[in-house]
């Protein structure tokens, strides 16, 4: 065994350690987006039921405008009702705001779940990757592998 095989075992070492940490950072990411996911999605129904009212409003004051617009023409109901398209169109504004929030977020964790998927033997990996290591030092320094041995 040759100082060149450890070197290349160890390049394997330090790459798998390298996946094993971009796992771990990985993990810690997907947790944090998905509660950021959770307040836009909390969000998203709020803003949801606030346009359904005012839509409501909007089409309940435009089938009385119409009824009565053929008794007079009422300038009051006409300012309720643009004040409630600006409103409906507001909170449409806001819900479509989200809505691409949420479409981005949700790549970023399908993204982010399908890398973590591809690490998902980062650690036995590692693992097994460190056994062969110190098989080698030990085989080619057995001092050292006493040495090793005392450190447990």
């Amino acid at each position: 065994m040759s100082n060149s095989e450890v070197a290349r075992v160890h390049e394997s070492f330090v790459s798998a350690h390298g996946a094993v940490r971009r796992a771990q950072w990985i993990e810690a990411r997907l947790a944090l987006l998905s509660e950021q996911r959770e307040g836009l999605a909390r969000r998203q129904e709020a803003l949801s039921l606030r346009h359904a009212v005012e839509k409501d409003d909007v089409d309940d004051l435009e089938s009385s405008l119409l009824q009565s617009v053929a008794r007079w023409f009422s300038s009051s109901k006409a300012d309720v009702l643009d004040r409630e398209k600006k409103e409906a169109l507001s909170f449409k504004l806001q819900l479509d705001a989200v809505d691409s929030e949420l479409a981005a977020l949700d790549g970023q964790l399908e993204a982010l779940r399908i890398e973590l998927k591809g690490l998902s033997k980062a650690a036995s990996s590692l693992a097994s990757i460190s056994a062969s290591l110190a098989a080698l030092v030990r085989d080619l320094d057995p001092e050292l592998a006493a040495q090793l041995d005392e450190f447990g």
